[in-house]
């Protein structure tokens, strides 16, 4: 996610009220001036259609926003289901799609 001004810049080090309206309206707020969460969305979204077209296994390594927003996507479920569900620094989250109908599961989610 393009966080703009925040961008490799510590919580504790952007201002409390900035955060709080960010918060407030999570998933279309741009206040630090780089993407919404709704716009990240989107992206991610895309880029998991286009992975769901081939027909072998694919890896990601990537960061747990990416990981959140691609299952949710996937396994059509809201994101905010999957907001508060712990990805590890290190961790492994393994999905997959079913063969005959295209369907995604969750065969493993490091916790």
């Amino acid at each position: 996610m393009d966080f703009g001004a925040w961008e490799m810049r510590r919580w504790d080090d952007i201002d409390r009220a900035a955060l709080d309206a960010w918060a407030a309206d999570l998933m279309h707020a741009c206040a630090h001036g780089g993407e919404s969460v709704a716009r990240f969305a989107a992206r991610v979204a895309r880029r998991a259609d286009a992975v769901a077209r081939f027909d072998r296994p694919q890896w990601a390594v990537t960061h747990a926003g990416v990981i959140r927003v691609f299952a949710a996507h996937v396994l059509c479920v809201p994101l905010d289901t999957l907001l508060s569900r712990p990805v590890p620094t290190g961790g492994v989250v393994w999905l997959r799609a079913e063969a005959a109908t295209g369907a995604w599961e969750v065969v493993h989610w490091d916790e």
